[in-house]
């Protein structure tokens, strides 16, 4: 049982169905969990601070869960994972059905937790998302693997595809302009980035 319990403790999982409680504070969420995984209560209280103004919840924390949006509860279920700082974070579809905005600050945050030194086994059907946020792929078909490498690796490893890039631009105050990156292969194009310049969010 002890060696399960730092087995626990190295680990973070957020499941693809959210599994909040319902009746609890954001922050009694993160606190509680915290808890769990025996943070000293000056500590819980203090990461649990952090991570509710990174995943810019600190507004909303003292209120109950069951009001929240589905991108606000995406964002407190990872931050909950993130609450006892696990050396390894399991994704199952972090982004399935976000806005772009909220999307891409996951993105940030994912990026950031492991440029610090945490591994991140991600699972995605958003090919976009895979090649952003991904160092080594796995490309998974009926419980087989069938092609491992990186995001460059495989992307060449399709014979006669190439890449497509596109710069276009709408010239309002919603979003200026916009790049976007696909690999076309038999007509079919898998789009793999798409950035937005000047810091504006597109439509």
């Amino acid at each position: 049982m002890e060696a399960t319990g730092r087995c626990e403790r190295l680990i973070g999982v957020v499941a693809q169905r959210l599994n909040l409680g319902f009746n609890l504070t954001a922050r009694e969420i993160l606190t509680f969990h915290g808890a769990y995984f025996g943070l000293p209560h000056h500590e819980r209280m203090k990461r649990a601070e952090a991570l509710l103004e990174r995943f810019k919840l600190t507004d909303r924390a003292d209120q109950m869960v069951r009001g929240f949006s589905g991108g606000m509860m995406q964002r407190l279920s990872i931050a909950r994972a993130m609450m006892h700082d696990p050396q390894v974070l399991f994704l199952d579809e972090p982004s399935a059905g976000l806005d772009p905005q909220t999307r891409l600050l996951l993105w940030e945050i994912i990026r950031e937790y492991n440029a610090s030194g945490k591994t991140i086994l991600l699972t995605t059907h958003n090919m976009e998302e895979a090649d952003a946020l991904c160092q080594r792929l796995a490309i998974i078909d009926h419980g087989r693997v069938i092609a491992l490498g990186t995001p460059r690796e495989l992307k060449a490893s399709v014979p006669g595809g190439y890449l497509l890039r596109l710069r276009f631009g709408l010239h309002s105050h919603v979003w200026n302009h916009t790049l976007l990156e696909a690999w076309v292969f038999n007509g079919n194009a898998i789009v793999f980035r798409r950035e937005v310049e000047n810091g504006v969010k597109p439509l």
